[in-house]
């Protein structure tokens, strides 16, 4: 395992408007415990659970692991997913699961399961699993919506509220970030979703806010 004992990829730039959530958030992650983020695409769901478990990684004995379940459509998969993140090592031949579950049976450890979504049924079956076989790990995961799980804690994220959003945006574009008004509307054309504000702070760069605004607006037919 790493030298800081999790696999966590450090974002490069600062959370914005989610200290009340970051801090409620890592009060619900514990042992024996699933805690589902849950919310829309581009919410933040994963910067908040990647921001939550550096918070609290090394009160892990064994170390906060991520999963990144993106990339898969075959529920087949998670097991070695989950292995290959938490470094458990397998036997040639043997059931690649039950001995992931015996490796984490003896450790203490954080395990965020990222994008749940595409693999919903297997992660819920994955996350009860693990938390019935191994009473020292806990499990955080990101969903667009929740496992279903009986023991579950369903953490609901929503989008920014306005001034967050505005902060969002301006502490992410380099250049000219506009006009206070201008910016506002804008980041309400964009639900005020953080993925989608921090796409137009980039354009921003190149193309004034108030032309991203027209051209967004344009294509709503307004």
């Amino acid at each position: 395992p790493p030298a800081d004992g999790h696999n966590l990829t450090r974002p490069t730039t600062s959370i914005v408007g989610r200290r009340d959530e970051l801090e409620r958030l890592r009060d619900d992650v514990s042992a024996g415990r699933v805690t589902t983020l849950v919310g829309p695409g581009g919410v933040g769901k994963t910067r908040l659970a990647t921001e939550a478990a550096l918070d609290v990684a090394d009160e892990w004995e064994d170390g906060a692991w991520f999963v990144d379940l993106a990339p898969l459509h075959d529920p087949d998969l998670i097991a070695e997913a989950i292995g290959a993140a938490v470094g458990a090592s397998t036997t040639p031949e043997a059931a690649r699961w039950p001995e992931v579950l015996s490796y984490l049976g003896q450790r203490n450890s954080l395990i965020v399961l990222d994008n749940c979504e595409q693999v919903a049924e297997g992660c819920a079956r994955a996350a009860a699993e693990i938390i019935a076989a191994c009473p020292r790990v806990g499990v955080l995961a990101t969903s667009r919506g929740p496992l279903g799980l009986r023991e579950e804690n369903v953490y609901r994220l929503s989008p920014l509220v306005t001034e967050s959003a505005v902060n969002l945006f301006r502490d992410r574009v380099t250049g000219a970030a506009g006009s206070q008004d201008v910016v506002a509307d804008l980041c309400a054309e964009l639900d005020c979703l953080p993925l989608a504000i921090e796409l137009a702070a980039a354009r921003a760069n190149a193309i004034p806010p108030a032309e991203i605004l027209r051209q967004i607006r344009r294509s709503h037919g307004v």
